[in-house]
């Protein structure tokens, strides 16, 4: 019985930022919630948002670059919506086109999160 050292075809896609750009950008929107509302009460007891502000910044900034990352995926798969089919350019171009919109929609999720710091006051 013969072993498949390989078990799949290369095709020069970065398999690996085709997940990255997939799994990142909701775990940098739970990363984001979860040090958010720990540094609340040190803001409320210190006055100070300001921290708080750079943290929503920071984890925006991070989704905004696997955004531009799965752009650059999906147009180096050939920039068309997948289809049928069952190749590896279509794998290709539908795990970019994927991570296109899980980040804009985590993107959207962080700025609706950080949103309301500019209106109320950490202790409210």
């Amino acid at each position: 019985m013969a072993v498949d050292v390989e078990p799949r075809p290369r095709d020069g896609t970065p398999l690996a930022w085709e997940w990255i750009v997939n799994v990142g950008p909701p775990f940098l929107v739970l990363v984001d919630l979860q040090v958010g509302y720990m540094l609340v009460s040190r803001n409320c007891l210190e006055n100070e948002p300001l921290s708080n502000h750079l943290i929503h910044a920071f984890f925006l900034a991070g989704t905004l670059v696997l955004l531009s990352r799965s752009v650059g995926l999906w147009r180096a798969a050939g920039s068309a919506w997948p289809g049928r089919e069952a190749d590896l350019r279509t794998r290709s171009r539908f795990m970019s086109a994927l991570g296109i919109l899980i980040a804009g929609l985590s993107a959207l999720v962080i700025a609706a999160q950080w949103i309301p710091l500019f209106f109320l006051h950490p202790c409210q």
